[in-house]
């Protein structure tokens, strides 16, 4: 872990446009595991964190423990205002609370925020990582078919993707790494 959080520290600080792109909550549990590890993090606007729910974004600034880059927007809005600036995720984590396909009700789809991830370049290069949690619902009710979906749209956009690991409960988390083809 240490080697691991000596050279994203290094990635961070030799290009401004990379980033780690987060979903996280006002507790800031996935910002808190990786500032473990890596302590520059916790005050740090290469940390991206965009948040949809303005009450989640208030308490988010409130709170004194962090100072990420958190902005007010959905993902799906901050991957389209920002894929002409040239940022590149070194990690991106994509915690959702609904099915790959989506929740019509919270007008959010997570399978389109992966195809826009990839068609708009975010992954750094040469390695990045990407972690993507959903609810096995149909159309994908197991890790295999959200896998594939990831697999696909990956490989329409020029990259590779290995699964590394996943954790299944009533929901599922995928762990790739991220290479351009």
């Amino acid at each position: 872990p240490q080697l691991l959080a000596s050279a994203t520290a290094a990635a961070l600080a030799a290009d401004p446009r990379r980033l780690l792109l987060l979903l996280d909550t006002p507790l800031y549990g996935t910002l808190g595991a990786l500032a473990g590890d890596m302590p520059s993090l916790r005050c740090c606007q290469q940390v991206a964190i965009p948040q949809a729910d303005l009450g989640h974004y208030f308490e988010m600034l409130r709170g004194g423990g962090f100072y990420p880059g958190v902005r007010a927007q959905r993902l799906d809005h901050w991957l389209c205002a920002n894929a002409g600036l040239g940022l590149r995720c070194l990690l991106a984590f994509l915690d959702y609370e609904c099915r790959l396909a989506g929740s019509l009700q919270a007008k959010l789809c997570p399978a389109a925020d992966v195809m826009r991830y990839f068609r708009f370049g975010y992954p750094a290069e040469p390695t990045s990582v990407l972690a993507l949690t959903v609810g096995l619902e149909p159309p994908a009710e197991t890790v295999e078919e959200v896998d594939a979906f990831v697999q696909r749209e990956a490989a329409l956009n020029g990259y590779a993707v290995e699964l590394l690991e996943s954790w299944k409960y009533r929901m599922a988390t995928l762990l790739y790494v991220v290479r351009r083809v």
